[in-house]
């Protein structure tokens, strides 16, 4: 019988509801896929217009970096969907950073169970 490996990932809604709501000074750093060339933000906004307007989604990484807290998380996007590389470093980070978001720790998570999606490798 063959096996069907499977990501997950999360719509760019959801996860831009999360890190906009955060108290946390977040550093996000697009790459470009074919020049390699990376622009860093302050902010999630800025993030997700370099991303759509001079970045080709399919291929778009994005760093989100806690310097607070010395974490990081690498996430890859197709322009609607986001998803991480690592997912036990995501779930790890997400969790690191729900505790500084203005909605609530419940909130967050709550976001990310009920938006997750598994999608085929």
């Amino acid at each position: 019988m063959k096996t069907c490996e499977l990501k997950v990932a999360y719509p760019l809604a959801a996860i831009r509801d999360i890190l906009n709501s955060t108290k946390l000074a977040l550093i996000f750093t697009v790459t470009h896929s074919i020049t390699k060339e990376t622009k860093t933000f302050n902010n999630f906004a800025d993030t997700i217009d370099e991303m759509c307007m001079n970045v080709d989604p399919v291929h778009s990484e994005l760093k989100v970096q806690n310097p607070a807290m010395g974490s990081q998380v690498v996430l890859q996007t197709d322009g609607i969907n986001i998803a991480p590389l690592n997912i036990e470093g995501f779930n790890k980070f997400m969790v690191q950073i729900a505790g500084f978001n203005t909605h609530s720790e419940m909130y967050v998570l709550n976001r990310l169970v009920d938006s997750e999606i598994a999608i085929k490798k």
